[in-house]
Order: C-alpha cells, then sequence, then structure tokens
C-alpha cells in the first residue's frame, strides 16, 4: 500500500501548484490499474456450457477484435478467452439445433452471465432469436 504520510507533504505545498496533479494523478492511475480484473490465462476448457446471446444489428460494419467488419451473415462469435480464429460448435439445449462458428471477437460476456455472443446467423440457426438468450454447450471442432 501506499505511505501517505510521505504523499502528503507534497500535495499540501503553497509553492507550486502543479505539484498537486503531479503526485495526485500517477497515484490514482496506479490504485487504477492494480484493481482491475485480470485478463484470464491458460487454455480455456471446452466444453462449457452456460448462457448465449446474440449481437445487436447496430454493431453491423463495424470492427471485431480480429480487425474484421461485423457481418451478421456470417457465422461468428465473440468469447471472452477462445483464441481468435478458433471454430467451435454451438448447441441449443433446448433443442439440440447447433452451428458451427468462428471465433472473430471478444465479448465481457461473463458480466452479465453469458459466455458466448453469436451473430445473428447462428442464432437463427440454433432457433434461438425469439427467445433472445439460451442455454447453450460449446465443443471444439
Amino acid at each position: 500500500m501506499y505511505n501517505w504520510k510521505i504523499l502528503l507533504p507534497l500535495y499540501q505545498t503553497k509553492q507550486n501548484k502543479d505539484m498537486k496533479r503531479i503526485v495526485i494523478i500517477p497515484v490514482l492511475l496506479i490504485s487504477i490499474i492494480s484493481y482491475t480484473k485480470p485478463v484470464p490465462t491458460g487454455k480455456p476448457k471446452l466444453p462449457q456450457k452456460g448462457k448465449a446471446s446474440f449481437y445487436s444489428d447496430k454493431y453491423s460494419g463495424k470492427r471485431t477484435a480480429n480487425a474484421e467488419k461485423y457481418n451478421p451473415n456470417l457465422l461468428t462469435a465473440a468469447h471472452e478467452t477462445l483464441p481468435l480464429g478458433k471454430l467451435v460448435k454451438v448447441t441449443n439445449l433446448i433443442n439440440n439445433q447447433s452451428a458451427i462458428v468462428k471465433i472473430n471477437d471478444r465479448c465481457a460476456c461473463a458480466r452479465y452471465g453469458r459466455i458466448i455472443d453469436l451473430s445473428r446467423v447462428a442464432a437463427t440457426q440454433i432457433n434461438m432469436i425469439s427467445k433472445g438468450v439460451v442455454k447453450v454447450k460449446i465443443e471444439e471442432i
């Protein structure tokens, strides 16, 4: 942790008004960086089971994590940790319909209790459009 007694006299000096910025900004940045959630490391384990959703059409044409433009008519998906370019089989656990998709984007799915975001055509292929969020199984190809 930081020794605030050392930093406090620097902050309180009246001789240099910029000293406040010099001390406070780095301390805040260090605090923010030290409390951010680390990116998961290691190889993600497959198969995975969890909830899936699909991309909104408002993202059409925007860049994905691997610099491709998002196309809702391609079989693609976003996952938090799977390698970009990896092909996976996504199966709807309600009706057992499946689609093979390429991971081309990252998502913060876990924050919302989901494990994958699918493109519109992939969501249509596994018949989940009307429900919005369904339980799925992700398997390695």
